[in-house]
Parts: structure tokens; C-alpha cells; sequence
């Protein structure tokens, strides 16, 4: 993701925030991160591009004077990702793809007394 790197370092405002997105959205999708990687070297598809396509987005649905939308991770459902994802051509069904479930912790030894019922606080440092 050489690409994305240099374009989010590079970038200025609010373009480097969508360079930021941009990076969650390649680490959830080895497609999108190719996708990506392609496309940043077309000046078209650069990361300012993309933010004055949502910004656009934003104008035109705005209602009373203000749009705005919390982004946390790269969840395909928001609106601000669809865009990002639709300016890239990105589908969303690639995010998450090849990702497995978190394997479940293990539950912690029962820690157990000594035969007297009492535990030396000493011993477990």
C-alpha cells in the first residue's frame, strides 16, 4: 500500500482523512487494497478528488444548512464509506472479506487455596 501511504502523507485537511478511511477500508479488503493501489495513480481518483466528491455529497443532501455523519471504521453501511467506496468503485460486499472471527479467549485458570483455605498474596506476584 505503498500508494495510499505516500498520497495520505502528501495529502492536506480533509483529503488525508479520507486517505485515513481509505487505509481501513484496504485493510479490510486485499481486493480493495489493490483497487486502490492501481487507482491512486490516476490524477482523477486522487484522495483530494475523492473528498471533493463528498463533499458534494454532503451539499446535496444536506438538510437545514448541515450534513454530517460519524464514521468509525470502515463499515460499508455509512454513508461517508459508500461514497469513498462508490468513488472508487470499490464493492462493498469486499469489505471484511477473508476476515475471521475473533477466536474466543480462554476462560482463566481458577486460581486454587491451599489445603488451610488461606492464599499467600506473596506467591502470586
Amino acid at each position: 500500500m505503498k500508494a495510499l501511504e505516500d498520497a495520505i502523507q502528501t495529502a492536506k485537511g480533509n483529503a488525508r482523512v479520507i486517505g485515513k478511511l481509505l487505509r481501513e477500508v484496504c485493510a479490510a479488503s486485499p481486493r480493495a487494497a489493490a483497487l486502490v493501489e492501481q487507482d491512486l495513480a490516476n490524477p482523477e481518483l486522487s484522495l483530494e478528488g475523492c473528498w471533493k466528491a463528498l463533499k458534494d455529497y454532503a451539499r446535496k443532501h444536506q438538510a437545514g444548512g448541515f450534513w454530517g455523519c460519524a464514521v468509525f471504521g470502515a463499515d460499508p453501511e455509512n454513508e461517508v464509506v459508500k461514497v469513498v467506496l462508490d468513488f472508487y468503485r470499490i464493492p462493498p460486499e469486499w469489505i471484511g472479506e477473508g476476515q475471521t472471527e475473533p477466536a474466543e479467549e480462554a476462560a482463566p485458570a481458577p486460581v486454587l487455596a491451599p489445603a488451610g483455605g488461606a492464599i499467600d498474596l506473596m506467591s502470586l506476584l
